[in-house]
C-alpha cells in the first residue's frame, strides 16, 4: 500500500555526500513533520496494511520502532522510536548509518563514547571509553 504522503514525496534524496544539504533537508523535513499533527497520525494508522513497514517496525530491548515513510531510493526512512523505559539510555549501543533526530515529547540523554574493541562485534560496556 502507497500512502498519498505529498511533501514527503517531494523530499530531495538525502544520498549525497554534501553533509550540509543533507542536514538542511533532514532538519526541514523533521520540523515540517512535527508540525504536522495529521500526516504521522496517518503514517502510523497505515502501517499494518503496508507489509515492508510492518516488517520494519519493530520491538526491541531498547525501544519500540516504528518505520513511517520508507524512500530507500532517495536515501532515508522515517522511523517513530518510543522509549518505553528510561533505564534503556544506559546501554551502549552504536549505529550503522547516519540519522537524524527530532524530540516530539520528552527527551533523552545523549553520550557519545568511542568503541575500544576496535569495532568487532557487540558493543558492550566493557568495550567503551569517553
Amino acid at each position: 500500500m502507497k500512502t498519498a504522503t505529498s511533501w514527503l514525496d517531494a523530499v530531495p534524496s538525502l544520498d549525497t555526500p554534501d553533509l550540509c544539504a543533507v542536514q538542511d533537508v533532514s532538519r526541514a523535513l523533521l520540523d515540517r513533520l512535527a508540525e504536522d499533527q495529521e500526516l504521522p497520525t496517518r503514517l502510523v494508522d497505515e502501517i499494518p496494511h503496508d507489509a515492508e513497514r510492518l516488517a520494519n517496525s519493530r520491538v526491541t530491548l531498547l525501544l519500540n520502532r516504528l518505520s513511517l515513510y520508507q524512500a530507500h531510493d532517495r536515501g532515508f526512512e522515517i522511523r517513530m522510536n518510543m522509549n518505553p523505559r528510561l533505564d534503556n539510555q544506559l546501554v551502549p549501543h552504536d549505529h550503522c548509518y547516519n540519522f537524524a533526530t527530532h524530540i516530539l515529547r520528552g527527551g533523552y540523554v545523549h553520550v557519545v563514547h568511542r568503541r575500544t574493541d576496535g569495532g568487532e562485534g557487540p558493543f558492550t560496556g566493557a568495550d567503551r571509553t569517553r
